[in-house]
């Protein structure tokens, strides 16, 4: 019987995944000074029979150059830099505007870059954050703090590995959604 006491306090205790919080999450994204990824997204949208798939690429560069290009089923390249953001349609021509003008706008790109960044008062200045997982499988749910906000987006939801950020769904108030799903290595 002491032998088989003896060989129970050598296993190994069960496996538990370290403590993560939000702040070890935005200093691991810091940590990263560019990213260019593929993406593709799938929109539901109520005046669509099906949703509409797009497909491109996504890029950050430290400190707030956020560029998405779409590039299929349309072309379409949206650029936002600080508080610029330039859209180029497909015909090329090009409109700017300053994104803190537009607070839903502005809420959007910030849930994205914010956390690309590594920027969680970037991100609690529009929402509520809360996150869920560990290093290998995390969640950022976003619900936002301002009625004019939550009357345009019910809640958005960021989720990665490590810092990697893998997917990103956006839950429309009017019941629309969109699931980009961003793939490593683009270039």
């Amino acid at each position: 019987m002491l032998a088989i006491s003896s060989a129970a306090s050598f296993e190994a205790p069960p496996f538990s995944p370290e403590p993560w919080e939000l702040a070890q999450l935005m200093a691991l994204m810091a940590e990263t000074s560019a990213t260019n990824e593929r993406f593709t997204e799938s929109k539901s949208l109520a005046v669509l029979r099906e949703p509409l798939r797009l497909t491109g690429t996504l890029a950050y560069q430290r400190p707030d150059r956020l560029e998405k290009h779409v590039l299929s089923p349309y072309e379409e390249h949206i650029v936002v830099e600080g508080n610029t953001l330039t859209l180029t349609a497909m015909d090329g021509k090009k409109k700017s505007i300053a994104i803190a003008k537009y607070p839903v706008i502005q809420a959007f790109v910030e849930s994205i870059r914010g956390t690309l960044a590594g920027d969680a008062n970037a991100l609690k200045r529009f929402y509520h954050v809360a996150l869920t997982g560990d290093r290998r499988s995390w969640k950022l749910t976003l619900k936002p703090l301002d009625q004019g906000l939550a009357d345009y987006v019910h809640s958005i939801e960021v989720s990665g590995t490590e810092a990697q950020v893998t997917r990103v769904d956006i839950q429309e108030a009017s019941g629309d959604n969109s699931v980009m799903t961003i793939h490593r290595d683009a270039s």
